[in-house]
């Protein structure tokens, strides 16, 4: 199964100029927690319900004071539509995200979620179930605190 299969074509986004106000009012009125970030056609970040939230509550800024290139994540995973459904879960798992934007060269063409896979699994029965609890298991699990990963270090030395 390919990832065109079970994609989101219909994506919405927003640039990063864009305010922070205008990006929550998005994605509120869209009822999702991400959006990309696109600028001349190309895909150049992504930007999550979380990265507002903290971006606004640790500088005490109001949405319209701060852009979305201010809290944007410019590292983006993403997959194309023929790429193995069971590669982009992997991507996902590894990389702990939820959602993957899917391109085509640097156009955005569509978005793949972890929503979308299950709906479709439990119209289709594919993927199996314990590929997405496998993928989940991934995603969900907890970072590890500084103080954890330099203990980490410490002890991987001795």
């Amino acid at each position: 199964m390919k990832v065109q299969d079970v994609m989101s074509r219909e994506v919405l986004a927003c640039g990063p100029d864009d305010d922070l106000g205008r990006a929550a009012l998005t994605m509120w009125k869209g009822d999702c927690g991400v959006l990309p970030v696109v600028w001349g056609g190309r895909l150049v970040g992504v930007v999550t319900d979380r990265d507002i939230c903290m971006g606004l509550a640790l500088e005490g800024a109001r949405p319209s004071e701060r852009r979305v290139r201010e809290v944007m994540s410019r590292e983006v995973y993403s997959c194309i539509p023929d790429d193995d459904l069971g590669d982009a879960l992997e991507t996902m798992a590894s990389r702990r995200v939820r959602r993957l934007p899917v391109v085509d060269g640097d156009r955005l063409v569509g978005i793949v979620s972890m929503n979308d896979i299950v709906v479709h699994a439990e119209e289709r029965g594919h993927p199996p179930v314990r590929q997405i609890l496998a993928t989940l298991r991934g995603i969900c699990r907890p970072h590890a605190k500084p103080q954890q990963a330099a203990t980490a270090k410490r002890t991987a030395a001795a």
